[in-house]
């Protein structure tokens, strides 16, 4: 396992979530580069981000971080993810403006109010939809 040498305040988040993937045995994309998502998020200022791929939180923390303006909406199909997740955003601070959706992101992403998306990140790929047909 590659160190946590993120350079941002929320390493040990990150060191987490690495752990909790080996753990869990799930998918959950150990997406290392918060520091290239803060200089986005604070450069381009969205009043929302909308996170396809939740994991325990460490993307989103770090966006709400550098955003502090933005409300942020992530999802999750795993709801083990949106609970460990939205204890992180309190933990972290930022769980006033951050909230974990647990479902299919086809099935959530409708059902979001607020207007037009200032900005999607994926840090999540998607998966086959199944065929009812057979």
């Amino acid at each position: 396992m590659a160190p946590a040498s993120d350079d941002t305040p929320y390493a040990d988040l990150l060191a987490v979530s690495r752990r909790h993937r080996e753990d869990h045995g799930c998918g959950a994309y150990p997406y290392d580069k918060g520091a290239l998502l803060r200089g986005l998020a604070a450069g381009l200022a969205p009043a929302r981000i909308v996170e396809v791929g939740t994991a325990i939180g460490y993307t989103s923390t770090c966006m709400a971080d550098a955003a502090p303006g933005a409300g942020i909406d992530t999802i999750d199909f795993d709801p083990a993810h949106t609970e460990l997740a939205t204890a992180n955003f309190d933990q972290y601070g930022v769980g006033d403006r951050v909230t974990a959706h647990c479902g299919d992101a086809d099935d959530v992403l409708p059902t979001l109010e607020g207007g037009a998306t200032t900005w999607l990140s994926s840090t999540a790929l998607p998966r086959p939809r199944r065929s009812s047909a057979r």
